[in-house]
């Protein structure tokens, strides 16, 4: 009797952990919201914008494409704490990399402009 009893509760919890356990991928981790990049990337002589740069952040998001103005724009940077300080790496053939240090905090965004140099 006490087994069955106890094999009873065991399937109870087990379902119930099925049905109503937490998401595991929460576990340890913490919401800070987002934050929003508006950059621009210009010619540190000529301060004009350059198109087709590719832009990249560390921690990494995605990679993206400055356009033909130099102007790029990160809608929805996840972050890890707030503020949240980031590098921002630009690199384009003929360039040096350029990079700079930015400071993110939840629901702003923060303003950039990142020079690059001929090589």
């Amino acid at each position: 009797m006490k087994i069955k009893y106890f094999v009873l509760l065991f399937l109870i919890f087990f379902v119930s952990l099925i049905l109503f356990g937490c998401d595991p991928g929460s576990i340890g981790s913490s919401d800070y919201g987002t934050a929003q990049v508006r950059g621009y990337v210009l010619d540190v002589s000529t301060k004009v914008g350059i198109g087709d740069v590719s832009v990249l952040t560390t921690p990494s998001s995605d990679t993206l494409m400055t356009d033909i103005k130099g102007t790029f724009f990160i809608i929805s940077y996840h972050l890890n704490s707030n503020p949240q300080d980031i590098m921002i790496i630009t690199e384009k053939e003929g360039y040096k990399t350029g990079q700079t240090n930015i400071t993110l905090n939840s629901d702003q965004t923060t303003d950039v402009t990142i020079l690059m140099e001929h090589k």
